[in-house]
């Protein structure tokens, strides 16, 4: 999806310099190739559902996907293919592929799903639970790069940043399961605004734009609404901003790769793999309380409906914010 597609950036760099004369191709999801069109180090993008992920009903039409993936590979002579999500099917997708050197790991997304790992040539065996970001980077290893992760420290809770002065809220999630209510954002955006004189803007799609209006009235003050069609246009507003506060969404790992500080308020999605690990960068969450997290998010098991996201309070929000900037103080 768009959070691990964006994260394949980290393994480009490496890979050319381990193979310079080599083409680099992605086999990525059609909705991820605008992250990738324009990036110069990228020879070709093979975009294409694949059919474990697919709406209810288009599952013969994403098979039709799979093979048209699986001819087009082979017609390239591709010579090495790199699983970065610990997918047995994409190691399947390589080898009817023709693909002679396959590296990957063992264990889904770092998890306690484990197949034997038969189909690879390079294996890196069981990954440790960790940010994607070091999955990443452990498999350029396994393929024989040179990895510098000083860039890529783990989250470091004792940094701070100057106060922002653009703020971009993001409150999109991608699922109801991971999304926060309505009333706290603007309540969250009125005591922000008493504490930081920053310009703050609302960004979200056309399907956003209706919730985002009504926040921005409840925040009681000039919080400005843009709408942003396409991932260009939303890169471009991360790009201009000093914060972004989000939920477990693609704008989060997008900020982290611009070394932008993030603010992200998480429920049920998988910490440990997407938390934010930017410089001044904070994490907003209970999992600790619910047994059940992280979950897949199709449906909560709670009495409560998405309950570990409704534990989340504003002042806990405010307070993480107050953590961030070492020019506010200590106590309202």
């Amino acid at each position: 999806m768009l959070g691990d597609a964006s994260f394949l950036t980290v393994m480009l760099d490496p890979l050319k310099a381990r193979f310079p004369h080599a083409e680099l191709h992605l086999l990525i999801q059609p909705k991820c190739a605008p992250l990738y069109q324009a990036d110069p180090r990228v020879a070709k993008i093979h975009a294409y559902h694949m059919p474990w992920i697919q709406q209810r009903g288009e599952g013969s039409r994403r098979w039709n996907h799979f093979l048209r993936a699986v001819m087009a590979l082979r017609r390239e002579r591709i010579d090495m293919a790199i699983d970065v999500r610990g997918e047995v099917r994409s190691q399947i997708l390589a080898v009817l592929a023709g693909i002679p050197q396959r590296v990957g790991f063992v264990n889904y997304l770092c998890s306690n799903m484990v197949v034997r790992g038969r189909l690879l040539t390079h294996n890196a065996g069981m990954l440790p639970l960790q940010h994607r970001i070091h999955t990443c980077l452990d498999l350029c290893e396994q393929a024989g790069c040179t990895v510098d992760r000083s860039s890529w420290l783990p989250f470091a809770a004792d940094r701070k940043i100057a106060c922002p002065q653009r703020i971009m809220v993001h409150t999109g999630a991608g699922g109801g399961l991971r999304a926060w209510p309505t009333d706290r954002w603007g309540l969250l955006l009125a005591h922000l605004h008493d504490l930081c004189d920053a310009r703050f803007i609302l960004v979200g799609t056309q399907v956003e734009a209706a919730q985002n209006h009504t926040i921005a009235r409840q925040a009681g003050f000039g919080v400005e609404v843009r709408i942003t069609p396409g991932i260009e246009d939303l890169l471009r507003e991360i790009e201009a901003c000093d914060l972004l506060i989000c939920l477990d969404s693609a704008p989060l790992h997008f900020a982290v790769l611009r070394r932008k500080p993030v603010l992200a308020l998480f429920g049920p999605g998988p910490a440990q793999l997407y938390r934010p690990i930017s410089p001044g960068s904070r994490i907003v969450h209970h999992q600790e309380l619910y047994p059940c997290a992280p979950c897949a998010q199709q449906r909560c098991v709670q009495p409560v409906e998405a309950a570990c996201m409704k534990a989340i309070t504003v002042q806990e929000v405010v307070d993480a914010f107050r953590s961030m900037i070492h020019q506010l103080d200590p106590v309202i």
